[in-house]
């Protein structure tokens, strides 16, 4: 998500109250946009998410194995998705 927001922030130019000004709207939305999905998914890492880090090949052997493992990454991925495109139809 940050990295969403610093792209669609990102100014170049020599103006530096631009830049700032620029900076701070991408530190801005990316709270919101991380607090938002904090509060409707409950976490914002895999680990906590999941139960499992995806890194770690026996963990989720051990996920599949127990029937838990059920990870939802595309709903969070679309949710995300949603709320930037919110955020841009605010835009100025």
């Amino acid at each position: 998500m940050a990295l969403v927001t610093a792209l669609r922030h990102r100014y170049t130019g020599p103006d530096e109250e631009k830049a700032e000004k620029e900076r701070r709207a991408a530190y801005d939305e990316t709270a919101t946009l991380v607090k938002g999905f904090k509060e409707y998914w409950g976490a914002i890492t895999c680990i906590k998410l999941y139960g499992f880090d995806f890194n770690d090949t026996e963990a989720i052997e051990k996920a599949r194995r127990s029937g838990s493992f059920n990870p939802t990454c595309e709903k969070q991925v679309l949710y995300a998705i949603e709320k930037l495109y919110e955020m841009e139809s605010k835009r100025d």
